[in-house]
């Protein structure tokens, strides 16, 4: 419950929001933005920055190359189990909140080419493409598996590409491999079980384990 104070962000004199922890403690990837309100991200530019943890203290914050272009809002920045990867909405300058144009793109954490996921793309039986259909607020499955030289992946996000036009859950796959270090994305799955009554956005995921049972105490 103790209060450490401000991180430094040298060289960043923009506000930040939407901040998430590499799990390894290392650094914090935010998105640096000029316009927020009620302490949430609103419009205007939105580039993702990491900046040191250095014991609590900060330092020199950094632009990520492939998620700070001028012209594009990058946002909702979500770290992998293992670090490796960033995934962020991204969209034309303009309101973040809710865009009916976002999509999730995924980058290296130190900074590339940014690959747009093939599960921005409804079926095209639906007739609803993409930008169009509001993907957000993608988060990575705690865990991964490396098998047969390839890591695998999954994503959580959500999108109003549904029928009854309320944001809904979907998981899609991602996998990479020293031969094919590029992400190779899939189709998106919906989770049939959410209500459709009902808006589900903003996902966690987390491993979550019972404390093992204390052995029972001996009378003797």
């Amino acid at each position: 419950g103790s209060s450490y104070g401000i991180f430094q962000r040298d060289g960043d004199a923009r506000g930040a929001g939407a901040p998430t922890w590499s799990h390894d403690g290392s650094k914090i990837v935010y998105v640096s933005n000029n316009v927020m309100t009620t302490g949430r991200l609103d419009a205007g530019e939105a580039d993702l920055y990491a900046v040191p943890y250095a014991n609590k203290v900060g330092g020199v914050a950094s632009a990520i190359a492939g998620a700070s272009e001028a012209a594009l809002a990058e946002y909702y920045p979500s770290f992998s189990g293992d670090d490796r990867l960033i995934a962020f909405n991204r969209i034309p300058n303009g309101g973040m909140y809710s865009s009916l144009a976002a999509e999730v793109f995924v980058i290296p954490s130190a900074g590339g080419t940014p690959t747009r996921l093939a599960a921005n793309d409804p079926p095209a039986c639906a007739h609803r493409p993409s930008p169009g259909v509001s993907n957000s607020w993608p988060k990575w499955s705690p865990e991964t598996r490396t098998m047969g030289g390839k890591t695998y992946y999954w994503m959580i996000f959500s999108s109003i590409r549904s029928e009854v036009g309320r944001p809904q859950l979907y998981v899609t796959g991602i996998t990479t491999s020293a031969a094919h270090p590029e992400p190779a994305t899939h189709a998106a799955i919906y989770l049939w079980n959410q209500p459709e009554t009902e808006s589900n956005h903003t996902p966690a995921w987390d491993v979550f384990k019972i404390p093992p049972t204390p052995p029972p105490t001996e009378i003797r």
